[in-house]
């Protein structure tokens, strides 16, 4: 299996199994949770894949691990969350998605009228 990087003539073939051989055991088991909420055929795109592994190889990795076995519960959800606001927008120090909206909203230096708006 193969896996095409790239576009036009900057296109390149890279082997799936060569890139899982160099991957630490502890990343490769969470590629699957990290595919799932990073945006698949069955969830809507958060970040790209590339933001979520990076964010996966840092202090985040812990919020992954465990998150494939049963039962699903409610701490898994918010680490999920977490994980996914911390790989949206790394700088803001926000734990929910109403957090980094509340945030981003806040930090944008453009005056907004909320009377003008119906």
């Amino acid at each position: 299996m193969s896996l095409t990087y790239g576009s036009g003539s900057n296109q390149t073939i890279i082997r799936v199994d060569r890139i899982a051989d160099t991957l630490p055991s502890q990343l490769s088991l969470i590629l699957p949770t990290l595919h799932a909420l990073s945006g698949c055929d069955s969830t809507s795109k958060i970040c790209t894949k590339l933001t979520a592994l990076k964010s996966a190889c840092t202090e985040n990795i812990q919020f992954l691990e465990t998150f494939h076995e049963h039962p699903f519960t409610e701490s898994k959800a918010k680490y999920a969350e977490f994980f996914l606001v911390k790989s949206l927008q790394p700088k803001f120090k926000a734990y929910t998605f109403d957090e980094l909206r509340y945030k981003i909203y806040h930090s944008n230096s453009t005056y907004i009228d909320m009377k003008k708006i119906p």
